[in-house]
Parts: structure tokens; sequence; C-alpha cells
């Protein structure tokens, strides 16, 4: 199944605070914001959204939340415009932590050109270590949802994703679990023409005297136009002077890059030195400066791009803290 797959940001930086949908009008200078929605633990609706949003081509919104449903599992939601300058929300889909089923969201979606959505939970699954996730439009109106891939079911998986998916070209998915085989992993999810899914390990994250690598890599990826993959690590890199009180190192900005034969090799960009600078549990590099490109064209930054923005933003923030 070869499909043509797309992702977009929220390009007026969209925020999730309290309970609340907001959103926040560019420039950054004297920014103004309105609720879309807020969000009610009572009823069936959901509630204590965790992560961001993405849009279809006609400006629906889509999300999750972590609790709430119809068995207090989380749900996807839909967030559409109408006159006036309102907002109706739609419950797409209720987790239920029935023992099969995903449950409790934490990341963003990822949506394809058919409006499918895909996205990661932590827990969840046949073995209560996370999944992977479909939500698909059905004739009528409505959606149903199927669990791609329940982690726990090998130890060469890994488990507990908490980041989101991207794709490549050909409907590939990417994602990051931040714990197993040993400290975290990255993965491949690529579809068949019968509907089935095929995981692929793409890097196991080590920590041994041999190898300088991160260490639980707790967001997800981006990817450049060469196929490239970048992330982030909660923990390791190559500061071995970077030590806390609590023995964790401070994380770094790695890259995975597509070799002949189906391997990857990987490469740590950036080791944060400090504690002050420490600890990434997010993409750095999406916010400004991918809204700003997604808003002038579709296609991913080189490679290029992306190595010299982690060059700029991390020799900026190690100027700022050490002066």
């Amino acid at each position: 199944m070869n499909r043509k797959v797309f992702s977009r940001a929220w390009t007026t930086a969209s925020l999730m605070v309290a309970g609340a949908v907001l959103i926040m009008n560019a420039p950054v200078i004297a920014q103004q914001y309105k609720i879309l929605h807020n969000f009610n633990c009572t009823g069936n609706g959901g509630c204590a959204p965790a992560a961001g949003l993405v849009f279809d081509d006609a400006g629906n919104l889509f999300g999750t939340t972590s609790y709430g449903g119809l068995y207090n599992g989380g749900t996807v939601f839909e967030l559409s415009p109408v006159t006036g300058g309102n907002w109706t929300e739609k419950i797409l889909y209720s987790f239920n932590p029935n023992g099969t089923d995903a449950y409790s969201p934490q990341a963003s979606l990822f949506i394809d050109a058919a409006h499918n959505l895909y996205g990661t939970t932590p827990s969840g699954g046949s073995y209560d270590e996370g999944t992977v996730f479909e939500v698909s439009p059905k004739a009528g109106g409505d959606w149903s949802e199927k669990v791609l891939l329940a982690f726990g079911g090998s130890t060469t998986q890994g488990y507990s994703p908490y980041g989101g998916l991207i794709a490549d070209a050909s409907g590939n998915l990417y994602g990051t679990t931040a714990f197993g085989t040993q400290f975290g992993t990255v993965f491949e999810l690529s579809p068949s023409p019968t509907g089935n899914w095929t995981w692929k390990l793409v890097h196991s994250f080590e920590d041994d005297d041999q190898t300088i690598d991160g260490l639980y890599p707790y967001a997800g990826l981006i990817s450049d136009s060469a196929g490239n993959l970048y992330g982030t690590t909660f923990d390791g890199g190559a500061a071995s002077n970077c030590w806390d009180s609590a023995g964790f190192f401070c994380g770094a900005v790695f890259e995975l890059t597509p070799v002949e034969g189906g391997s990857w090799t990987e490469t740590i960009l950036y080791s944060f030195l400090a504690v002050f600078m420490a600890y990434p549990m997010g993409i750095i590099l999406m916010p400004v400066w991918l809204l700003m490109l997604l808003e002038t064209s579709m296609a991913p930054p080189s490679t290029a791009a992306i190595r010299l923005f982690v060059k700029r933003c991390t020799t900026v923030a190690a100027a700022r803290f050490s002066s």
C-alpha cells in the first residue's frame, strides 16, 4: 500500500492549558487568545488533554485527552469550526482499558491524506505496555479504532511510547519507546496490502563503556528530505561531567541515517552540558521553525538545515545559561 501522507501542525501555535484548547495568534508581541473548547470530566466527554493538535485540509482540529470518555480511558476528538466563530466538539473514539485496547494517550496524532489518525499510548494493549493505534473514518460519519501494535509481546520491541508518530511517503510510521532494549528504542511500522503492519527495530539505545548514546527517548521524531530521523533523549549523551544528584546524564539530540541493506546509523548531534539546560522530553526542533516552514511549503527540511538549526539552538542556549 503506497500512501501519500502528510501531517500539519496548527500554524498559529495552538496550546492546551488547564483543560482548554487555546489559539494564540502571531506575532509573538501583543498576543491574543481565544478559548475554542472547555473540557469537562463529567459525562462522556474527554478531559485532561496532554498533547497538541493536528488539522485537516478543511480546518478541523484533532487531538486526544488522557482521561474521560465512555470508559474513562481517554478520547480522540475533533473540533470543527461553525458559523459565528464557534467550534463544535465530536468524540471520535473512547478508549477502553479492558485488557486489549489502548488507553490514556499522551502524544499528538498523525493524520494522513485519507484522514486516518495514528497515535500512541504508553499503556494499554494485550500486555499493558503501550500501543500504536489507528482511528479511521467510516461511511455515515462514524469512526473505528484498531490497535496496530501492542508492545510487550517481544523483548526486542521496547515499551511505553510517550511520543507521537511521523510517516514517510510510503506510509511507514516511525516512533519511539521510552524504555526497553535497553534504554529505549526507535521503531518503524510498515503497512501491507492486507491491512497488517510489520514492526522493525530502527535503533536500540545502549549504555556501555564503548558507546556514547542517548537514553530514554520520551519525545517523538522529525525527519528531513533525505529520510533521516531526529529526536531527543532524556538521559545519556557524551557529557561525562554532567551527573546530577539522581545520577542522570543530561540528554542528547540524535540523528538516525538509513544505509544500504535496511539498517540505520546513529549520530549524536549534541550532548546537553549542564543541569539547567538538560533532560529534554520534547521535540526541540519542532515549534516555531517547522511551523514557519509548513506555512510556506509542505516539503521536509534538508539534512543541512536541521543540523544547522540544532547547532544554532544549542550554541545560543549554552551562551545564555553561561552568561
